[in-house]
């Protein structure tokens, strides 16, 4: 026996685990594992297929400076338009995009993909020059 601990090899009794004296211990089962035991099981598979489709519906965020222009031009999104924002960002974040342009009607958005959040928004009356920088992908929504 080396640190407490007893390193000998062999069969455990059907009885259960040896004791520290040598004598058999019963063998029961841990609290919330054995017959008794009434929880359903879930598969790793459904478990990772639960966890991949929650992080596909991860909702999409505005930064400050978006929310910003959105109030200020009295813009609102309903329902409807935050559906096909997320669409449209799964579908750039398929297709390995990072930074998008997502039109959503008269509106251009600036997303970040893997954070799912709008950096910016650009409104029909503030369009300025029309230019686009630091974008790797466009997006119809």
């Amino acid at each position: 026996m080396t640190g407490g601990i007893d390193f000998r090899s062999g069969p455990i009794p059907p009885g259960g685990a040896p004791s520290p004296a040598g004598k058999s211990l019963p063998a029961t089962p841990a609290p919330g594992h054995g017959a008794a035991d009434t929880r359903s099981t879930v598969s790793f598979r459904e478990l990772l297929s639960e966890k991949l489709a929650g992080d596909t519906a991860a909702p999409v965020r505005f930064s400050g400076h978006a929310s910003q222009r959105m109030l200020a031009a009295g813009v609102t999104l309903g329902r409807p338009e935050m559906e096909r924002l997320g669409s449209a960002i799964d579908r750039v974040g398929e297709r390995g995009g990072r930074d998008a342009l997502v039109l959503l009607g008269s509106l251009a958005m600036v997303v970040n993909v893997p954070s799912r959040t709008v950096l910016t928004v650009v409104t029909p009356g503030r369009r300025g020059e029309g230019v686009f920088t630091n974008i790797d992908s466009a997006v119809i929504a």
